[in-house]
């Protein structure tokens, strides 16, 4: 049997299946209990915000640059470079953290993402520092050269300097 899927269609699956992962490793590594309410809120609610950080429009409205505040816009690198972006994110009621990795070319186009979330609890710069670790992980095993590495974690960059 052929099944075609519109586009709104294969999001909500795929929201579905990620929720329903989700949920599992919930049970799973915490010991915690999700009903099917749950899991469905959930679709709804990651799926929302996924669209919603899609809209560059409604994004630049919420947080306008201005030139004063110090906020630097994301910029592509220099032609046959790589940037590589690496973000830390602590989860407090949790007791838990996660990195974000994301590679670029110089034509913006995305070569690689990754994430990572642990239990444990550590400040944001030691945080920081594992994802930029992850990094130049990533960085040697693919034998990538002209790299740029950002992070917006001032602490860390001023750590591993002085080092």
């Amino acid at each position: 049997m052929l099944l075609v899927c519109d586009t709104e269609q294969v999001c909500r699956a795929s929201m579905l299946v990620w929720a329903i992962w989700k949920s599992r490793n919930q049970v799973v590594w915490k010991k915690r209990k999700c009903t099917i309410n749950d899991v469905l809120a959930s679709v709804s609610t990651t799926l929302d915000h996924w669209r919603k950080a899609q809209d560059t429009l409604a994004l630049s409205s919420l947080s306008p640059y201005n030139s004063d505040d110090g906020i630097e816009p994301w910029t592509k690198p220099v032609t046959n470079y790589i940037k590589i972006n690496v973000d830390a994110t602590l989860f407090y009621h949790e007791n838990s953290y996660g990195f974000r990795i994301v590679a670029r070319d110089s034509m913006g186009k995305l070569i690689e993402a990754k994430t990572c979330y642990k239990a444990g609890s550590y400040s944001a710069e030691v945080v920081e520092a594992l994802g930029i670790k992850e990094a130049l992980s990533w960085i040697k095993s693919t034998n990538c050269h002209n790299v740029e590495l950002e992070t917006d974690s001032l602490l860390t960059v001023q750590a591993i300097r002085s080092r």
